[in-house]
């Protein structure tokens, strides 16, 4: 019996081994929606993305946890949204209150008496921190790239682009003039 769950337990581990060899690719076959003209007028912002339509989610995202990008993978304007982790709106603080520790004996109690919703409600009362949200995160900035100055026409053929998962890379990719 042995045996059999050992040989079991290997065929699983070899098969997963060659299902995760399969490329891990996003793909699209156009560019994301980007405006015009980018403006930064409170006035024209439509949501909490800045536009109407859904460039941003179309956008393929870079990171590593600490700072990323967002690359859109435009033809003759590019715009690739950065960030870093240590943007935050407002200034820096601590949300910590230093007056918690007076009630957690309180709040204990009532949870070994079995009062687990007046326990919550107590420790969200007095428990949380001061304030009780912290501000947005910012954006560092747009890193935008203009080729309109280029001689010729605006069409391109053949465009894709793709967000390689397996080796965190993005390519935009098409041919503008009959040229790659």
């Amino acid at each position: 019996m042995k045996k059999i769950i050992l040989f079991v337990a290997l065929i699983m581990l070899v098969v997963t081994g060659f299902a995760q060899q399969k490329p891990m690719v996003l793909w699209f076959n156009k560019p994301a929606w980007q405006p015009a003209e980018f403006t930064y007028d409170q006035k024209v912002f439509k949501n909490s993305f800045h536009f109407e339509d859904k460039g941003w989610y179309e956008a393929l995202p870079l990171g590593n946890g600490r700072m990323g990008a967002m690359v859109f993978g435009g033809v003759l304007k590019e715009r690739i949204q950065l960030n870093e982790e240590t943007l935050w709106d407002g200034y820096p603080r601590d949300a910590v209150n230093p007056e918690s520790g007076k009630y957690l004996p309180e709040i204990q109690a009532l949870m070994f008496a079995g009062k687990n919703d007046e326990a919550e409600a107590l420790a969200t009362k007095k428990m949380m921190g001061e304030p009780l949200n912290i501000k947005a995160y910012q954006s560092l900035g747009d890193l935008l790239i203009d080729f309109t100055n280029t001689a010729g026409d605006t069409v391109y053929t053949d465009y894709k682009r793709w967000l390689s998962l397996d080796s965190a890379l993005t390519v935009t990719q098409f041919k503008y003039q009959n040229k790659n």
